[in-house]
């Protein structure tokens, strides 16, 4: 969906949000010109492992 002015993405932003919660993206222009993008945001999660770097990375002796 393409939202023509700020001041409309402003009067509409309830609107806006749902659609973006059904999964559309919607581009907001200013001047006729896109300058945002509202997308779902997802929520990445990274699994760490301690120590998975261990004797990868070497640490200067004058370090510190």
């Amino acid at each position: 969906m393409i939202v023509d002015t700020i001041a409309e993405a402003e009067v509409h932003f309830d609107a806006l949000i749902e659609k973006v919660l059904q999964g559309e993206d919607v581009i907001i222009k200013k001047n006729g010109k896109p300058v945002a993008v509202l997308s779902k945001f997802e929520n990445i999660k990274v699994s760490r492992e301690p120590g998975a770097f261990k004797g990868l990375i070497k640490i200067s002796d004058d370090f510190g």
